[in-house]
């Protein structure tokens, strides 16, 4: 190519450069891709040779990054690692510094083998390419050198733990990653290794006892810290929670209210919570209660309940509690039973004993009388809800399982139809009533007789039977009466003075028989048995005289004679071996009184009679003069010496007991005070001067009106100054939370100090609670044991007014003002709730049981108070349940 040769580049698209020089320099300033071409051609000749096109590629400058092993935080004797990333696959080559020192390393690694504190500083490197093309510098890392840490071993159990529990160990380091941990036991080897820094024993046992260490590694070859500071694990014994009760019983009836109670055996209650299970399914309805409730229970509340403890302070758990298991009925009935026998003689003692089927436990009895139908009366129907008979209770006296009603001697009134019920709980439950249980009371020398024939006690079924009314004196007014399993009592001759035919005995006709005059007399009553089986004893109907002979024969129905061998029974036990079908005693005596039956030993056994012996010889009866039992006023709380304001309650008992076969008659300074009328236990509320007096009190008896001996009398002295000193409660109210605490002390107008808080609590007799005088009375954890009456006493015997403290297991309590309100105050009352003792919202009111605020807020205020606001308060909140009731006094300024 000449001289004269044009040479023009492009740009594509742009002409760049000298037209006479073949060369050109191009700085590009921004990344990217750019296109080049050049041209040749002829000066004065328009065409031009191009070249192929030619692309660049511009990239930025790279930054590199600088990564550090183990950690930017390293510990002195450290290997270090320090590399330089630079996103781009060239060959770099590589240029460290520390600080703005450049270091003698050149590779991409740079190798501190065991790091100091000199090594400590800001790191930074660069890239380099032919000597020409550098990278950015890359960011500053600082490297931060320490001394060899010592890890921090700890624990979640701040004491010892308890076996079966889990303990968890945490090392800490508290800087730098990338650790392992090891876990030394003074009697372990070799070491336990992690990845992490919390070491968890699942389930203590005493092996698992000891002194614990940490340390943590890391690198290769590993860097170890030092050791931690010994930790000792100490494993104690697991207290074992308890089902300590359950009631009413472990066997209870659907509808009854079931409460348990769950201790610890260790003591401590108040420092647990507790977890309740039925059926190894935890009951979280019932969390953390250490006595729960359940409600109106049925049957599919049966099952194995048990519990266990949650401490706390640290949420470890007791053993669980051994099984208790719960059984709940259908049907709770009481069982009615006469002994010796549902019909004796006037002057003769029998006892009515009731019990409930299956279950004993906290029963109180009741006994009834059956009466024709009376309104207010409680009714008895039968399937078809056709009413039967009434009842009408004879007496509320209640005892335990088994209780008993002792007629004593038996009159001819008591001659009547009795049952039997019983109750238990809080609120109660009722069992159904006892089967009806008549009772025949006749005189010495009934004037007829019932005659039967066959004159036996004992018929097979489809015989026949006979029954009439003979007697000494003409029987044309008596009929046949009866009383049978399957029917009320009724006439078996309709017209007085005939024969009573039953021409196919059926086993509903079994019964008590006996004649009855239209003036109301009765014979000896005879107890009937229809058998629907083969074998009957035949037995005399009336009372053998004591010194007769008496012959019992074994009857069977095919035959209706007494060939075969039979076994004779008297209460169950065997008198006679098979040998013939009779059986004789030669001389009856007293002693030989008791139930027959006979047994063969393939036809079977007969039913059960009632062989009465009565005493030969005539007794002569000199009526005489008894003495009169003795009332007593038994009882004055708090005390015979009151103050104006104060509640008295007098009690009056028959010295000669029997408390409830009498109405009781009340007398002050010997006038009758009828508004008391009939009772045992009356209250005199808010007591003022005219209150004191001479209090006697009398009983009359239920069952003929006869009076006791008026009662001495009891003198009532009611002060009317306010006593000089007053109990001061703190909290400021009458009704507490179980496991709360209460403060009580006396304080007055003058010196206190020889005065001390005194308590009459329901568990015990009137004793100190404040054992020095003027000293507080502090009761750290409330029970139920505690509910009573507490007031400050002096060395001399004067009193305070009197306060009702009552400690409540529930959930709600009413708010109440400890003493008398003042006619014309305002009185704020507060409805509580125990998780957080504060109003519960919202909440309804009742004052002596009627609603007077429904939910609105958690309080209620009357606020001008008066006289007609005295009575019983209480609130009650949908869920959580209703407080006790307390008794507000309003204070009467006029006197």
């Amino acid at each position: 190519m000449t001289d004269t040769t044009d040479f023009t580049q492009y740009l594509i698209g742009k002409e760049i450069g000298d037209r006479r020089i073949n060369r050109v320099s191009v700085t590009v300033s921004t990344p990217g891709e750019t296109k080049f071409q050049c041209g040749v051609g002829q000066p004065g000749d328009s065409r031009y040779y191009y070249s192929d096109i030619v692309q660049v590629t511009v990239r930025e400058k790279p930054t590199p990054t600088v990564k550090i092993q183990p950690d930017q935080s390293v510990f002195i004797g450290e290997r270090v690692t320090l590399t330089c990333e630079i996103q781009s696959g060239y060959p770099w080559s590589y240029y460290w510094f520390k600080g703005d020192t450049l270091q003698s390393q050149y590779s991409k690694t740079y190798q501190i083998p065991t790091v100091d504190g000199n090594h400590g500083g800001a790191y930074s490197c660069r890239g380099g390419l032919s000597g020409r093309i550098r990278t950015h510098t890359s960011a500053s890392v600082t490297l931060t050198v320490s001394v060899k840490p010592q890890p921090t071993l700890t624990s979640n159990r701040n004491g010892s733990v308890l076996r079966g529990n889990p303990v968890t160990l945490y090392c800490t380091l508290g800087q730098s990653a990338g650790w392992t941990f090891y876990w030394f036991r003074d009697t372990q080897s070799p070491e336990i290794n992690s990845s992490s820094s919390i070491y968890t024993i699942s389930s203590v046992s005493d092996s698992n006892g000891g002194q614990y260490r940490c340390r943590a590694g890391r690198g290769d070859p590993v860097y170890y810290t030092h050791y931690s500071d010994a930790l000792w694990v100490t494993v104690t014994d697991n207290p074992t929670a308890v089902v300590s009760s359950v009631k009413p019983d472990e066997h209870v009836f659907k509808g009854e209210n079931v409460t348990l109670r769950c201790d610890i055996e260790a003591g401590g209650d108040t420092e647990w919570n507790y977890i309740w299970f039925k059926d190894n399914n935890e009951l979280k309805q019932f969390s953390r209660s250490q006595e729960i409730t359940v409600r109106s229970v049925t049957e599919s509340n049966s099952g194995k309940y048990t519990c266990r403890g949650e401490r706390k302070s640290d949420s470890q758990k007791s053993e669980i509690s051994a099984a208790v298991t719960l059984t709940v009925s259908g049907e709770a009935q009481a069982v009615l039973s006469v002994s010796p026998q549902s019909w004796l003689t006037e002057g003769d003692s029998v006892t009515l004993s009731c019990e409930v089927n299956i279950s004993s436990e906290g029963w109180m009895f009741s006994w009834y009388r059956a009466v024709p139908y009376r309104q207010g009366l409680t009714q008895i129907t039968d399937v078809h809800g056709k009413v039967v008979y009434s009842v009408e209770l004879l007496s509320d006296s209640r005892r335990g399982a088994g209780g008993s009603y002792t007629l004593s001697p038996a009159a001819l009134y008591h001659t009547g139809v009795y049952v039997c019920g019983a109750e238990r709980g809080e609120p109660a439950f009722h069992t159904q009533y006892s089967s009806p249980q008549p009772l025949w009371i006749t005189g010495n020398s009934p004037p007829v007789s019932l005659i039967i024939s066959p004159s036996r006690t004992q018929h097979f079924s489809t015989d026949s039977l006979s029954l009439s009314c003979e007697g000494h004196r003409d029987s044309a007014g008596w009929r046949v009466r009866r009383y049978t399993h399957s029917e009320k009592v009724s006439s078996c001759s309709s017209v007085p003075g005939f024969t009573c035919n039953i021409s196919s005995l059926s086993t509903s006709d079994t019964g008590v028989y006996w004649c009855q005059s239209e003036s109301g007399e009765s014979s000896d009553p005879v107890n009937i048995t229809v058998h629907n089986g083969a074998v009957i004893l035949e037995s005399p109907v009336h009372s053998v005289s004591e010194g007769d002979s008496l012959t019992l024969h074994c009857l069977y129905r095919s035959t209706k004679s007494s060939h075969l061998p039979a076994d004779f029974y008297k209460d169950g036990v065997l008198l006679q071996k098979q040998t013939t079908g009779e059986m004789t005693i030669h001389k009856v005596s007293k002693s030989h009184e008791g139930l027959y039956h006979c047994k063969h030993p393939e036809k079977g056994e007969s039913p059960r009679s009632w062989i009465s012996v009565r005493i030969s010889f005539s007794l002569v009866l000199i009526p005489h003069q008894q003495n009169n039992p003795t009332a007593v006023v038994s009882s004055v709380k708090p005390d015979e010496h009151v103050f104006k304001g104060e509640n008295v309650t007098l009690r009056c008992d028959i010295e000669a007991g029997g408390d409830t076969e009498w109405n009781y008659i009340w007398f002050k300074d010997k006038n009758e005070l009828k508004q008391f009328s009939r009772s045992q236990e009356i209250t005199v509320r808010s007591v003022t001067e005219s209150n004191s007096g001479k209090y006697t009190c009398r009983g009359e008896r239920k069952s003929d009106s006869q009076k006791s001996e008026i009662s001495d009398a009891v003198t009532l002295t009611v002060s009317g100054n306010s006593p000089p000193v007053s109990l001061i409660i703190s909290p400021s109210r009458t009704q507490h939370f179980i496991t709360n605490s209460l403060s009580l002390s006396c304080e007055g107008h003058r010196d206190s100090a020889g005065w001390r808080v005194r308590r009459y609590p329901h568990s015990e007799q009137v004793s100190n609670c404040s054992s020095v005088p003027g000293f507080t009375c502090n009761i750290s954890s409330l029970s139920t044991s505690d509910t009573g009456v507490y007031w400050c006493q002096s060395e001399s015997g004067e009193r305070s007014d009197p306060v009702n403290i009552t400690v409540h297991n529930g959930d709600v309590i009413l708010e109440s003002p400890v003493h008398s309100v003042s006619e014309g105050d305002s009185l704020t009352l507060r409805c509580l709730n125990h998780s957080t003792q504060s109003s519960l919202l919202p909440a309804d009111f009742y004052k002596d049981g009627v609603l007077l605020q429904k939910q609105t807020t958690g309080e209620m205020t009357i606020h001008k108070v008066s006289k007609a606001d005295e009575g019983l308060y209480h609130c009650k909140h949908p869920e959580k349940g209703e407080s006790p009731r307390s008794w507000i006094s309003v204070l009467d300024l006029l006197l």
